[in-house]
């Protein structure tokens, strides 16, 4: 089966409405028809949900309408993967490539790790991992 690692800032805008992106949920139900595996690392749950909140306390959202998008993400079946490795290449990642913490450099480890693709919607990731892999998709 072929995988992919994708990061909170792609996953937010296949719920969030004012971020919504067609390219976003174009990639989202090929994946989806192709039966590609989405994996994340663990802190992405944290993150889609304290970006939720955030969007609830800034009056983005309800918490009905942040609850709804928090359950539509779990309802994709994304893989939470933790591979021995993950922390120990996160820390080389953040300070391979200078990053300002090393959140950011588990979604890159992870793909790493697993050999696969990396999407995401942060252009500031996209542009401290330089140069630029192949294997880095800015959507």
């Amino acid at each position: 089966m072929t995988k992919v690692v994708v990061d909170a800032s792609l996953a937010l805008r296949w719920v969030l409405k004012d971020e919504k992106e067609p390219s976003a949920d174009a990639l989202l139900q090929q994946w989806i028809v192709s039966s590609i595996e989405i994996l994340v690392p663990p802190l992405f749950l944290a993150e889609i949900t304290n970006a939720l909140y955030l969007s609830f306390k800034r009056k983005r959202l309800t918490l009905d309408e942040a609850g709804l998008a928090l359950r539509s993400i779990l309802e994709l079946g994304i893989q939470v993967a933790e591979p021995p490795r993950l922390y120990l290449q996160s820390l080389q990642v953040a300070a391979e490539y200078s990053l300002t913490n090393a959140y950011d450099a588990q979604y890159v480890a992870l793909a790493q790790i697993e050999d696969c693709q990396l999407w995401t919607a942060d252009e500031r990731l996209v542009s401290n991992i330089q140069p630029s892999p192949s294997w880095l998709k800015l959507v």
